[in-house]
């Protein structure tokens, strides 16, 4: 893989800026409007993520009411979608990302098709490595312009799920970085891989392999 500089063509990195008093908030996956195909992030916008940024109390206070309500709808949403998802698949709802950092991603096409999307994730010593079947285009979303995006080093901040298209089973991941830009992969598989960096395999643990 190339190493991710910044978000652009199929290859990317980010970073976050989200306050303390919302740093708290899980990843975030939800079920929407299934008759609209990959779209844009239908609850945790950027728009709205910009507005938790003024400098207007008043603009915080009401962009917070709204995230709570985006929130309180994910946990319903997520929880009608896990029950239509295949059980391999599951593990992509469960994960809590926000404020990983973007190492690397691939999104499967041109001369490597065939391989897997690949986003691949640092946080301190661990890894988590996000690998998806596509069904489609993996697209992006340029951000809307302000300067609390932050460019260097991307990292994640939140993510839907939805299921895209009920007759042929495919989900699209939409995954908002912290420079603003939104990444939307349409799958129909996943599979989540973890590791640290300060293991090293015994051969205890090699012949459990096979």
């Amino acid at each position: 893989m190339l190493q991710a500089q910044t978000l652009e063509h199929t290859h990317y990195t980010i970073s976050n800026r989200t306050p303390e008093a919302h740093k708290a908030t899980p990843s975030m996956s939800q079920m929407a409007d299934r008759h609209n195909e990959c779209g844009k992030m239908r609850y945790f916008t950027p728009e709205l993520y910009l507005q938790l940024q003024s400098a207007d109390d008043s603009v915080v206070d009401k962009a917070m009411e709204q995230w709570d309500a985006a929130s309180a709808s994910y946990r319903n949403d997520l929880e009608r979608l896990r029950r239509e998802m295949p059980p391999q698949i599951r593990p992509i709802t469960e994960l809590r990302l926000h404020d990983w950092n973007l190492v690397d991603a691939f999104d499967g096409s041109n001369e490597d098709r065939g391989m897997p999307a690949t986003i691949v994730l640092k946080d301190a010593n661990r890894f988590t490595i996000l690998c998806y079947w596509v069904s489609g285009k993996v697209q992006r979303i340029d951000p809307p312009p302000h300067r609390v995006w932050y460019k260097d080093k991307i990292q994640w901040l939140y993510d839907e799920i939805d299921l895209m298209d009920e007759v042929n089973r495919t989900f699209v991941h939409r995954i908002l970085f912290s420079d603003g830009t939104t990444l939307l992969i349409p799958f129909s598989d996943c599979r989540v891989l973890k590791a640290k960096s300060d293991h090293t395999m015994s051969h205890a643990d090699l012949v459990q392999i096979a």
